[in-house]
């Protein structure tokens, strides 16, 4: 009989509601092991009882067999010795042979009895194996169950465990976000009391800001405006240059030809001076002397004009490679004013980001926060008319004079001067250039300016 698996032993914790399904099935398994090993030790009982009946009944059939040679041995030796006697031992055969009689029925009855056993051991046997294969079965269906309870449990175990994680991340996670919070009120604070500081120093710095900004704006404008004529004179070299290089290439086209117009020229030359020598080397009578001289100096002649030719080519390729090099540097020097216009035009780019940044950053900041007055378009006056050459409102429909009771109001766009009523339009004007900006500061306008604006 195989050792039983120790069960394990329930928990004796209320299982969570998640769990309970499983512990009902691990429950029910553990009854059925238990049910499967009570049927195993029950049926191999049962095989070991009727191995032993077997065994019983072959020992009494073998005794009886042995029994009943014996007596059959001695009848056989007693008949034997009184066949040789006289007939005074009639009657012990008559005896003799009614207990053979007896004897042989009851031999015949053993025979039936050990073919009755021997049947009975047959179907005991036949019942101890269909037993021993259910045993085999039970058995296997035990392992199987002891398996499915091993991992079923193992499972369990699992979900324990991460339970247990669960519920120590979530303690972990709250620890930390009460840290957290306690971290973030902290920040909160110092960023209030930050905030009051620089509240501060900006107040502090909004005077400098003020004084600085007259200056700081002629400045940049004063270099935007050497930029440009800067950039424009660039410009200007880089046109003449491209002309340079477009005529240099011109002519060096124009050279091309006539090199190869001259080459055409001394190959026919030359090959007239071939056709001359051949004619030369050719056995001929002697022409007369006045004609051979004429050839002779005919060959020289075209010889000569050939070696100008030849003499023509190298000048006229030498000024070829001249202009390709004139044409080189003048396309180098092209590209390098092309280079010199982009980081001019990327220096004037951020030349007026940077006047933007400076002129309408802080201050824009500073009017949020109503630290500098709200009109800051009021310091820049260069553009604006002057208060005694204007006595009265510039809008054409009013006659209105100005006094004690009258102020004069500036249009921050045109410069022009306006009573209350025809400058109280609002409109976003850049600094730079008091013209509509989107990002712009918004100021007061004049009647004409806003709805050119507006439409």
């Amino acid at each position: 009989m195989a050792p039983k698996k120790p069960l394990r032993p329930k928990s004796e914790s209320q299982p969570s509601a998640p769990n309970a399904t499983k512990d009902i099935e691990l429950e029910k398994l553990r009854a059925e092991l238990e049910n499967a090993d009570k049927r195993k030790e029950i049926t191999q009982g049962v095989i070991a009882l009727l191995k032993q009946q077997n065994q019983d009944l072959s020992n009494r059939l073998k005794a009886m067999l042995e029994g009943g040679n014996i007596n059959m041995d001695s009848l056989d030796e007693l008949a034997d010795s009184q066949t040789t006697q006289s007939s005074a031992a009639t009657a012990t055969v008559a005896a003799l042979e009614s207990a053979k009689e007896s004897l042989e029925s009851q031999v015949a009855a053993l025979e039936a009895a050990n073919k009755q056993y021997e049947a009975a051991l047959r179907t005991a046997n036949a019942r101890a194996v269909g037993l021993e294969e259910d045993c085999e079965a039970a058995l296997a269906d035990a392992a199987d169950s002891r398996n499915l309870l091993a991992a079923v449990e193992q499972e369990a175990d699992k979900l324990r465990g991460l339970a247990s994680k669960h519920e120590d991340a979530v303690a972990a996670l709250r620890d930390a976000t009460e840290k957290q919070a306690a971290e973030f009120a902290a920040k909160l604070a110092a960023l209030a009391a930050e905030r009051d500081a620089l509240a501060r120093k900006l107040s502090d710095a909004t005077s400098q800001l003020t004084n600085d900004f007259n200056a700081k704006s002629a400045a940049y404008e004063k270099e935007l405006n050497a930029t440009r004529e800067h950039l424009q004179a660039v410009e200007l070299r880089a046109v003449t240059a491209e002309t340079s290089a477009t005529k240099a290439e011109k002519a060096a086209q124009d050279l091309r030809a006539q090199i190869k117009a001259l080459e055409s020229h001394a190959s026919q030359s030359a090959k007239t001076i071939a056709d001359l020598k051949a004619k030369l080397d050719k056995p001929a009578p002697i022409p007369p002397p006045k004609s051979l001289e004429q050839d002779l100096a005919k060959i020289k002649a075209l010889e000569a004009h050939v070696n100008q030719l030849q003499e023509l080519v190298r000048n006229r390729e030498v000024e070829l490679h001249s202009g390709i090099q004139d044409r080189d540097r003048l396309h180098k020097e092209l590209v390098e004013k092309d280079s010199t216009i982009s980081v001019l035009r990327a220096v004037l780019k951020d030349l007026e980001s940077g006047v933007v940044k400076v002129l309408q950053g802080p201050l824009v900041s500073s009017l949020k926060v109503g630290v500098v007055s709200k009109d800051i378009h009021r310091f820049k006056q260069d553009h604006w008319a002057s208060d005694s050459s204007t006595p009265s409102c510039s809008q054409p429909s009013c006659n209105v004079q100005f006094g004690v009771y009258q102020r004069k109001h500036h249009c921050r766009c045109c410069g022009m001067i306006f009573c209350s009523t025809h400058s109280g339009k609002k409109m976003k004007l850049s600094l730079a250039s008091h013209q509509f900006d989107v990002n712009g500061v918004e100021t007061r306008v004049c009647d004409g300016c806003y709805s050119a604006v507006r439409g």
